[in-house]
């Protein structure tokens, strides 16, 4: 969907070399910057970057664009349009009840069939044919929802050697669906892959992908690790702009779009995929998105979040710095599309910049991701993905720039050492080699700490090495190589006091059940209080109940009576488990959330509920609910003491993995029932065992601070020191990127603000709370003679005197560039070309032109 890009190395004047001449022969054979475009050349879209990737096999489209002196490659992608499917009806990938699975009308998810891996070899032979100069794959996605076309149903026969079995009925059949995907990917990939080499292997071979962060929360199949060791596979591009990096996440309680903080997870776990393997990263970002219906203000937000995010990895230089000008240029208003390309600039430069400042918290953090986190994303036991955002959000929103590992990684010589605390869980994925939990046991020999939390899995059950070396999960594997014989015991909540009313009868998702619902309620009148449950009744589908109001009466009576959102509502929640209040019009819960209304009713009566609701709801309802929460507190030796609260309540919704012993105890149940936190040293390092849900301590502030207390106790043992922030911050050389958070960050010296059209220069300036930055320092050059400090066009070439500024300039057709110009105290005698628009300000004179791709040339004489 999206890809890349790089910096033109321009022999100017001095070599008597016309910059016309230039800018068609001397493009950088290294690439830094691109762009994706289906078109032939266009001067509206050449917005001067190293490569070009077209999106076609079509050879005067690559020519087109290879004469503007464009590196092209070319990408190809594994959807398909009508015209194939009329034909092939079986290869379309296909949800349980044959629905064809789509990204849009007629654009069609394959399944990697022969036909396919044909297909796209041959679109890729006749690119190579025509002089690309890389091979681009991109989402090669297999879907958790799908798996139940007849190519994959043979597919599954040739490589089980059995018949071929529902994913969602059993996490058997569901892990063995999601692996055969997996290789079906991977297949095609690499049969692109030994194909392009084959015919010309000066061809760079790439592929484009989400991240494993995106691709998992999204219920995508894609093998990341086992793709990126495909031998011949150069050059990865990761995909993250807008549309993945919104998707909302939980903190401290609440779902909402989170686009830096998740972005910057996304990116850290593409950087981490291919770290010191040689193999070259790339990041995407995007000005626009894929949705048309955003605001355009949403659009400008988003992008520069995702791009600061990505600034954040120093050790990648190479950008695809938007796909698909075509749908940006002509649309977005004319200082969006300056700041566009004062932010391409930067990015072209960004390779130059080899000294690293970061301005951050603690570092030497991480957590993993796994080609099996992608395993678990379904039914019959699809995994809360709270998992992950639980031990990253806090951190994050912390200034702690905590990095996403690949896990499968963990046995490569020297790959764990930047990290000394490591956060991890296997409810959310599996080690599905024994030298993973190996790699991690000597880790921690030689002095890391490892935080593990949860230990209850349903995923725990598969017939997989651990249950053949006889352990009940890879945690007590992992946790015998460490030196630990306790008993892991886990504790779940008892909801059998719930009786239940009502379940729907189809998974409805757009309101179309939606009616008034009556419930008798005299079984539970006794006691004189009810309570009433709604839940999600496909938690698999993320369509759960939505109530927009209840009235409760008894012989004529109304008892209670509210609307969704109000103050009467809250008087009768009782207890309420991730639900979401939409725009004070409707109460849902989604997966494992839930709420509990709570009613006072008179003794022996005859109450009847009746509630306003839709989609995919369970209601249950008790007169004796169960405790809510666990109740835990400090041993007596709790390393804690002092650091955190001396106990702690955690709701029941979560299983507790507990020990059966007390040695090394931090917290307990106060029943007696076993050590809920403990630690245990193992050689110069140790284990800090957290028998808590993962998901949990994305539920609330208060989970969230303890989830900072067992960091930063972790650090003290690692011998790090726990420093947070209110902001993220990064030096790339003369660049500087800033994230805020609840504080502001100020910078000292003369800066200009790239995300500002104007390009002005700032002396110390201050980034306010919740905001992105991206500035370039000038300090050095506000003195001596005129000369250009910053601009957003490419300059092509450049002659300076005291007395005359000459620069040659270029950018996009149709769009305005900008140059900031500092004066050193003169004044302007005269501008060519006349058209050409001065301002001055202060020092600086910003110079305003129209770009044309093939240059402008802009003379200003000094007085």
């Amino acid at each position: 969907m999206q890809c890349i890009f790089s910096t033109l190395i321009l022999l100017f004047a001095a070599l008597s070399i016309c910059a016309a001449d230039v800018s068609q022969s001397n493009k950088m054979q290294i690439p830094h910057t691109s762009f994706q475009t289906p078109t032939e050349y266009r001067a509206d879209n050449d917005i001067r970057t190293d490569a070009v990737i077209v999106y076609s096999d079509n050879a005067e489209r690559i020519r087109s664009w290879k004469e503007k002196g464009y590196i092209v490659q070319t990408m190809y992608g594994f959807r398909t349009g009508p015209d194939y499917i009329k034909d092939h009806l079986d290869e379309v990938q296909t949800m349980a009840d044959g629905t064809l699975h789509t990204c849009g009308p007629g654009s069609y998810y394959m399944v990697p069939t022969e036909n396919r891996i044909k297909a796209a070899i041959q679109y890729f032979t006749n690119a190579i044919a025509a002089g690309t100069s890389a091979v681009i794959p991109e989402e090669p996605e297999f879907f958790a929802i799908t798996g139940y076309s007849e190519s994959f149903k043979r597919a599954w026969k040739e490589y089980y050697g059995e018949p071929w079995q529902d994913q969602t009925t059993s996490i058997e059949a569901r892990y063995k669906s999601e692996r055969l995907k997996a290789k079906m990917e991977y297949d095609i990939v690499k049969a692109i892959m030994d194909a392009a080499e084959k015919q010309n292997p000066s061809v760079r071979r790439m592929v484009a992908c989400h991240s494993a962060v995106s691709y998992y929360a999204w219920g995508i199949i894609y093998p990341h690790y086992e793709c990126l060791m495909i031998p011949n596979l150069q050059e990865i591009i990761g995909q993250v702009w807008t549309g993945t990096a919104r998707t909302a996440c939980r903190y401290e309680g609440q779902l909402a779009e989170r686009t830096f903080e998740n972005g910057f997870l996304e990116y850290s776990s593409l950087y981490n995929l291919a770290r010191g393997t040689g193999k070259r990263m790339w990041f995407l970002m995007d000005p626009l998105e894929d949705n048309p219906d955003r605001s355009m203000e949403d659009y400008h937000d988003n992008y520069e979040k995702t791009l600061v995010a990505s600034l954040m990895f120093p050790e990648v230089d190479a950008y695809e710095v938007m796909p698909w000008p075509t749908r940006i240029y002509g649309r977005v208003p004319d200082e969006f599309a300056t700041e566009i390309s004062s932010i391409i600039a930067a990015l072209q430069d960004m390779h130059n910049q080899k000294n690293v400042q970061f301005d951050m918290g603690t570092q030497g953090i991480a957590t993993f991701v796994a080609d099996s986190m992608g395993w678990q994303r379904g039914s019959p036991h699809k995994s809360n993905y709270d998992c992950f955002y639980g031990l990253t959000l806090p951190l994050i929103y912390r200034g702690i720039p905590i990095q996403v590992a690949q896990l499968e990684r963990a046995p490569e010589k020297g790959y764990l050492d930047p990290y000394k605390v490591i956060l991890m869980s296997y409810d959310i994925m599996k080690p599905m080699k024994p030298e993973y939990n190996q790699a991690l046991a000597d880790w921690v020999k030689r002095g890391g700490v490892l935080v593990f939390f949860g230990g209850t899995d349903a995923y725990n059950a598969l017939p997989e090495w651990w249950r053949k070396r006889g352990f009940e999960s890879p945690q007590e594997d992992l946790y015998r190589r460490l030196g630990i014989d306790a008993k892991l015991i886990s504790i779940t909540r008892d909801n059998s006091g719930y009786t239940e009313l009502a379940r729907t009868d189809a998974p409805y998702r757009k309101g179309e059940n939606r009616k008034v619902y009556r419930f008798d309620l005299k079984p539970f009148a006794k006691s004189g209080t009810i309570y009433v449950r709604f839940r999600d009744a496909y938690s698999d589908d993320g369509w759960g109940p939505a109530v927009f109001s209840v009235r409760l009466i008894s012989d004529g009576k109304i008892l209670a009576q509210f609307n969704a959102g109000t103050e009467a509502e809250k008087k009768h929640i009782s207890d309420d488990f991730g639900s979401i209040l939409l725009n004070d019009l409707l109460r849902f819960a989604d997966a494992d959330a839930y709420w509990v209304y709570r009613f006072e009713v008179p003794k022996g009566s005859s109450p009847v509920l009746e509630v306003d609701m839709q989609n995919q709801f369970v209601v249950e309802a008790t007169s004796k609910p169960t405790q809510s929460n666990w109740k835990l507190f400090f041993t007596k030796d709790s390393p804690l003491l002092g650091r955190h609260d001396p106990s702690i309540e955690v709701h029941k919704k979560w299983t507790l993995t507990v020990s059966d012993s007390y040695n090394g105890g931090i917290y307990k149940l106060t029943n007696g029932s076993g050590c809920v936190v403990f630690e245990h040293k193992f050689g110069k390092g140790r284990l800090i065992h957290v028998g808590i849900a993962p998901s949990y301590f994305a539920s609330s502030s208060n989970a969230a601070d303890l989830l900072r207390a067992f960091v930063a106790y972790a650090c003290d043992c690692a011998g790090l020191t726990y420093r947070t922030q209110q902001w993220m911050a990064i030096r790339r050389g003369k660049y500087v990127a800033v994230r805020t958070f609840d504080g502001e960050k100020r910078l000292r010296g003369y800066y200009v603000n790239i995300l500002d059209p104007k390009i002005p220069v700032i002396k110390d300036p201050v980034g306010p709370s919740q905001k992105c930055g991206l500035y370039c320092d000038v300090s050095s050059e506000m003195s001596g003679d005129p000369k250009l400090l910053y601009s957003s066009c490419k300059v092509e070439q450049k002659s300076e005197t005291g007395n005359v500024t000459h620069l040659r300039l270029s950018g996009p057709l149709k769009t305005k560039g900008v140059a900031r110009i500092y004066t050193g105290g003169r004044s302007i005698e005269s501008v060519q070309p006349a058209e050409v628009k001065v301002e001055q300000a202060g020092d600086t004179v910003l110079v305003t032109l129209d770009n044309n791709p093939d240059g402008v040339e802009v003379t200003l004489n000094w007085k």
